[in-house]
């Protein structure tokens, strides 16, 4: 699958899971593969510059219309979930 189609992936898949809480664990499945994918396929996205990222869905209307363009609310949800995933890992990194 080419880097384009699958970015479109995840988003969907977090989409079908928004009857669910932010936290939800297969929900934060969902949201370390999105970190692993920018990871893999873009850019060192350290958990500092994945919270900013997870800031620009809700502040850039750019990043916010690509994702209300998949399910409504899917940019403010992805930026909660991002955001709760970002909690997670960072006070595991300060614990080693």
């Amino acid at each position: 699958m080419n880097v384009n189609k699958k970015h479109l992936v995840i988003p969907k898949n977090i989409a079908l899971l928004m009857d669910r809480e932010p936290q939800d664990e297969e929900v934060l499945k969902l949201i370390a593969q999105h970190h692993k994918y920018i990871n893999d396929n873009f850019y060192t996205c350290t958990i500092q510059i994945y919270s900013g990222l997870a800031d620009l869905y809700v502040e850039d209307s750019r990043f916010t219309a690509y994702y209300e363009n998949i399910k409504s609310d899917l940019a403010k949800y992805m930026h909660d979930a991002m955001k709760i995933y970002c909690g997670k890992n960072s006070k595991d990194k300060q614990k080693s």
